[in-house]
């Protein structure tokens, strides 16, 4: 979007002062003019006494009023439609598992659309956590470990603002078997187009790679996917995309084993 350019002139009229004087020639009188010397002394001009320069005063020095910081701005970058890419992209490196720590989660989309967030898990307007699902004993869920992050807190994905992000992550198997992880990504862009991105994968597909540390309190993951805007009348925009990201959850998470109900 361009930006336009306003030009300012500011006009300072000179101010020019000339002064000039003149002494009127007098006639002698022809009555005495024969008693009046024959040389007459010049008549001495009279210089005007220059006015006293104003006297400076030092500048006053003023404080400039202080208001206090505001809140640093997120490290989001909407999502947004880069044109179409025609072939499968190769997958993405995957990330470095993050150390233990403040809750943190970070998405990086490329290709087709591009964006991304860095949230730090203490600022109250973002959301990161975690949770452990055990296994019902009715219904279709299976147990998992959830490592969740949205842009603004306490909004899930079917109500994020313009430029805003939602990801969940959802662990319900080995870490090192693309079948046992999945990822769901909701962004809206700066028009309010919603777009949805899933990463998933089987042995003999391997779309997605992942890692984790050792007490599951931290993920990382990349995959390659395609990016559908929720708007179906939209379909010229869904074309293929990378991602990467990782998550730091606020403390561990337990086994997937104990999770399980095999009774």
């Amino acid at each position: 979007m361009a930006r336009g350019l306003r030009l300012a002139a500011a006009v300072i009229p000179a101010l020019v002062i000339i002064g000039s004087c003149s002494d009127k020639d007098q006639k002698p009188d022809p009555a005495t003019a024969a008693a009046a010397p024959s040389s007459s002394a010049p008549h001495a001009t009279e210089r005007p006494e220059r006015s006293a320069a104003p006297s400076r005063q030092a500048p006053t020095a003023t404080t400039a009023p202080t208001t206090a910081p505001g809140p640093a701005p997120l490290d989001v970058v909407p999502i947004a439609y880069a044109g179409d890419v025609a072939d499968e992209p190769t997958m993405p490196p995957l990330p470095p598992v993050p150390p233990p720590g403040m809750p943190a989660a970070t998405v990086d989309v490329r290709g087709g659309w591009t964006g991304g967030f860095l949230l730090d898990g203490s600022d109250p307007r973002v959301g990161v956590s975690c949770n452990a699902q055990p296994e019902p004993r009715a219904g279709i869920e299976v147990a998992g470990l959830n490592y969740m992050a949205t842009s603004k807190a306490g909004v899930g994905e079917y109500g994020l603002p313009d430029g805003g992000w939602s990801l969940r992550v959802t662990r319900t198997g080995s870490i090192d078997n693309p079948a046992g992880i999945g990822v769901s990504i909701a962004a809206v862009d700066a028009d309010g187009e919603a777009v949805e991105i899933a990463g998933f994968g089987t042995e003999a597909e391997p779309n997605i790679a992942a890692a984790g540390a050792t007490d599951n309190s931290a993920v990382a993951f990349s995959f390659v996917s395609v990016a559908v805007p929720r708007d179906f009348s939209l379909y010229e925009k869904v074309t293929w995309v990378t991602v990467t990201g990782t998550v730091v959850c606020p403390g561990p998470l337990p086994e997937l084993s104990s999770l399980r109900d095999d009774g």
